[in-house]
């Protein structure tokens, strides 16, 4: 009796499994055309939503923490370093600013003072953030909040440079980038420092990403291919930090002829379709595995996008190590 009683359990316990199971895999939302929309989907679209504003409201607190520690050091309150950091700035509004923002708009009948007080308001908060996120880079701000959903990637098709030779490689990090992105720019000194902390054990690399192939994504194919990558992107970075955007190739040889490069080798380089071909399929590449901004970070596979990304990069490469560890 016993075991006839034992087997039913069994029977009621591996049913109610295989229903959960069968439960979980109908968690459907909807259905357009016969194709499924899963919860999953809506809920990890949630998840980044609510992620952002988390991330929006704690750069708020951050901010106001950094702007009153500014302020003590000068001797002055919030509101006046605020009022000195914006009109430190010209911000006349020209005839063309005002014809552009009506034709963008399609506005009839414009209210050109209003439209005048528009575009200052929107430079005076430009000015202020560009302020604060110089701030940012100079405090020591880590944030210790991620995404609980991350997309995950295949990197292995791409093209990266190695920014490091980790003694012993955990995983890999890979930093998307451009040098046309202030975002970029602004926060490579951080990046360099993370480098630093983890480079024995953390292979870092380098990919270039444009919506269009420029001077620099392919100087850099040439220099990388004589193993002087690095120094070469340093060089090149340097410049265009100074907010100088050299247009033409003389720059990007005459960084070559400093290394000592093999100037013809870089020129053929320089000069090939079939690297050019490669560089565009890389950014096509890029834009099919889901990455359409910079800087992105891909941690051991794992996404890591938006504006403030850099700030939760290190915690991120934390967790990451500690999962590996355990």
């Amino acid at each position: 009796m016993n075991k006839i009683l034992l087997y039913i359990i069994l029977v009621f316990l591996l049913s109610n499994c295989n229903n959960s199971t069968a439960v979980k895999k109908e968690m459907v939302a909807a259905i357009v055309d016969n194709e499924p929309i899963s919860l999953t989907k809506i809920d990890s679209i949630i998840d980044k939503q609510l992620f952002e504003l988390r991330i929006r409201a704690l750069k708020g607190e951050i901010a106001k923490k950094i702007l009153a520690a500014e302020a003590r050091k000068t001797g002055i309150t919030v509101e006046k370093l605020r009022k000195q950091v914006i009109n430190s700035k010209d911000l006349s509004t020209k005839d063309s600013e005002v014809n552009k923002y009506i034709h963008r708009y399609n506005i009839n009948d414009a209210d050109l003072t209003q439209i005048r007080n528009y575009i200052k308001l929107d430079k005076q908060n430009k000015i202020l953030k560009r302020y604060i996120d110089s701030l940012l880079l100079k405090y020591d701000v880590r944030i210790n909040l991620s995404p609980q959903i991350i997309n995950e990637i295949s990197t292995d098709d791409l093209i990266a440079f190695d920014l490091n030779k980790p003694n012993k490689k955990l995983f890999e990090v890979l930093i998307i980038s451009t040098l046309s992105c202030p975002s970029c720019l602004s926060s490579k000194k951080l990046i360099d420092e993370i480098i630093e902390n983890y480079h024995t054990k953390i292979h870092f690399k380098y990919v270039h990403y444009n919506n269009y192939i420029d001077l620099p994504s392919i100087s850099m194919l040439a220099a990388n291919q004589q193993k002087v990558f690095y120094k070469y992107y340093n060089m090149v970075y340097d410049k265009f930090s100074t907010g100088a955007r050299p247009t033409d190739s003389t720059f990007y040889f005459d960084c070559a002829k400093k290394l000592d490069l093999n100037i013809e080798k870089f020129q053929r380089t320089f000069n090939s379709k079939k690297h050019l071909r490669r560089l565009i399929n890389n950014s096509n590449l890029i834009k099919q595995k889901g990455i359409y901004s910079t800087p992105t970070f891909v941690v051991n596979g794992k996404v890591l996008d938006g504006e403030n990304n850099i700030f939760y990069l290190q915690n991120f490469i934390e967790k990451e190590i500690n999962n590996i560890k355990n």
